[in-house]
């Protein structure tokens, strides 16, 4: 038998500690962009190559763009620094969409990982789209906003390459709807009437991703000292300090920890180290 999961009413909101008063059902594309953003409903979040997760997430790539705007809406930004964050998410995973209209699902982080001759194809077909169809300035922004991803997880930062716009557009991307929405929705589950132990959970890697990366980027972006990159440094920190680990330890409630898999408890148990070893004073 399969069993049905439906995302909770709460998740029109972004997947973070923070509350919002509006939904995702709110938040109107711009009109140049509807078209795309629309099509997004078609193309499905958390299809793994390896596994079917069906159970466990619901979700589109609209969905998760409506969730970053609104986040983005109420960013401590100056009104055209917020604007051009805001056009980012707009535009960040319309190549994707477009580019995914045939399997009319995403390629996850996890799986990109595991099968990195297919990331690197559908890469260049994603910007192929985005040379065909973005407009000059559109382009500017994801050529910011993309290679941020990298040079945030690793340390590695190449200022020149990206923006502090694409730098806090793609902490909203990984993190408070990209990790976040993981946590979310396999909390929830595990914690739900329709949790069933012989179902499948997600693997090992995609938990060692989704508890260890937000303190990777933590960590590389605390020791950013350049200062065209200050105000992102800090809005970027307290995105992460609130919204990445406060929200992970309120959605993992007792019942959801109680049914985790030993694999997964083992990495939240290092997460919960690492983090206290960070000095949230600095």
């Amino acid at each position: 038998m399969v069993y049905s999961f439906s995302m909770p009413q709460k998740y029109r909101i972004p997947f973070t500690k923070t509350v919002f008063e509006k939904t995702i059902d709110d938040i109107v594309p711009p009109a140049d962009l509807e078209k795309y953003i629309t099509l997004g409903a078609r193309v499905s979040r958390y299809k793994f190559k390896d596994v079917h997760l069906d159970h466990i997430f619901d979700d589109a790539v609209d969905e998760h763009t409506k969730r970053m705007v609104l986040y983005a809406e109420h960013l401590p930004l100056p009104e055209e620094e917020k604007a051009a964050v805001i056009r980012t998410l707009w535009i960040h995973d319309i190549p994707e969409i477009v580019d995914s209209q045939t399997t009319q699902s995403d390629m996850t982080s996890i799986d990109k990982i595991r099968h990195p001759n297919l990331a690197l194809l559908i890469k260049k077909r994603e910007e192929a789209v985005m040379e065909e169809i973005f407009s000059l300035e559109d382009k500017i922004l994801y050529r910011a906003f993309d290679p941020a991803k990298e040079m945030l997880f690793t340390g590695n930062i190449d200022f020149d390459k990206t923006s502090p716009i694409g730098m806090i557009a793609r902490v909203l991307d990984n993190f408070v709807d990209g990790t976040n929405s993981f946590h979310g929705f396999v909390a929830h589950y595990l914690a739900s009437e329709n949790y069933r132990e012989s179902l499948a959970l997600p693997q090992a890697d995609s938990f060692e991703y989704c508890f260890h990366r937000g303190l990777d980027v933590y960590n590389n972006v605390s020791q950013m000292d350049h200062p065209s990159y200050i105000t992102a440094k800090n809005v970027i920190l307290d995105i992460l300090r609130e919204d990445f680990f406060g929200f992970v330890e309120e959605v993992w409630s007792p019942i959801a920890l109680e049914r985790m898999p030993n694999y997964a408890r083992s990495e939240y148990e290092k997460y919960l180290t690492k983090l206290s070893r960070i000095d949230f004073s600095k």
